[in-house]
């Protein structure tokens, strides 16, 4: 995965910074947590649900206020909605 964008000369120095901050991490969650991406399955599972459950919030009052408040550029109000 890609977090960063950086000039060629600062490549090295940053991928090392990355790796040496991995390096401190407890080792078996890493393993875990590596595992559990390369599931591809288990990966999409999860996006499909994100994505119905994204589509459901679209619907409600939350959403449309928030997206009132964003066209008329103004904070959004949650508390009118219940």
């Amino acid at each position: 995965l890609a977090n960063a964008v950086v000039p060629a000369d600062e490549l090295r120095a940053r991928a090392r910074a990355a790796a040496d901050q991995l390096a401190k991490r407890p080792l078996g969650a890493l393993t875990v947590t590596k595992r559990l991406m390369r599931d591809a399955e288990a990966i999409a599972d999860l996006m499909d649900k994100e994505g119905a459950l994204f589509a459901e919030r679209l619907q409600t009052a939350e959403a449309r206020e928030a997206f009132m408040a964003f066209a008329e550029r103004r904070a959004p109000d949650f508390s009118k909605v219940g």
